[in-house]
């Protein structure tokens, strides 16, 4: 864990030796010509994504009760390579500034060190590289929050209602005194055809009352 307040840097637990100046943030676009297979541009600056946050510590190795500068530029040596390490060292982050551009885990990428001439310190920038782009979460006011749960709750109840309307209208078109009412129709229509037929063949008129 790496842990930045005012102008302490702590990582593992243990405050690193040397004092905070500055801490830099910075992501960046990639932009590039598209080209065909013989390398001739065809469309230039061509949005192609983003590369990863880098975060650079600015710190300042000062001779104080404990440590001189050579000694504290060890210990930071010993934080970014130690004998036989092979490959970069991941961290978990906790600072202000990343916390705000979703960076919460960094790769310990590169230590560079000055010494400005007639100085009694030597200047140190630790460079961490986040392994995956940094991404800030929307997070919704109690008032968005209500307003869609009142949106919600609203399509709910049209919902409800249609499905209630649909339901009456079915029970409705099969209710037994409509169904009642129907078989009637048809026994009274059946009844006039059999009387029909039975003029017609007593005096071969439909006689119309």
């Amino acid at each position: 864990m790496i842990y930045i307040q005012d102008d302490y840097l702590k990582v593992a637990g243990k405050t690193v030796p040397g004092t905070v100046e500055t801490v830099d943030i910075k992501e960046e676009g990639i932009i590039e010509d598209k080209k065909d297979k013989k390398g001739k541009v065809i469309k230039a600056n061509v949005p192609q994504g983003y590369q990863a946050a880098t975060v650079d510590i600015q710190m300042k190795f000062e001779e104080n009760k404990t440590y001189d500068r050579a000694e504290m530029v060890k210990y930071v040596q010993r934080l970014f390579r130690t004998t036989g390490q092979k490959t970069q060292k991941k961290y978990r982050i906790t600072e202000a500034q990343c916390t705000a551009r979703g960076i919460s885990e960094v790769y310990f990428n590169s230590f560079t060190t000055s010494e400005i001439v007639g100085e009694s310190w030597y200047r140190g920038t630790l460079t961490f590289v986040a392994p995956i782009y940094g991404s800030v979460k929307v997070v919704k006011t109690k008032k968005q929050k209500a307003k869609e749960a009142a949106k919600k709750k609203a399509a709910a109840k049209k919902k409800a209602a249609a499905a209630k309307k649909s339901k009456t209208k079915k029970n409705t078109s099969k209710s037994p005194a409509k169904a009642k009412s129907s078989t009637k129709t048809k026994a009274a229509k059946k009844a006039a055809k059999s009387l029909v037929k039975t003029t017609k063949k007593s005096t071969g008129k439909v006689k119309v009352k």
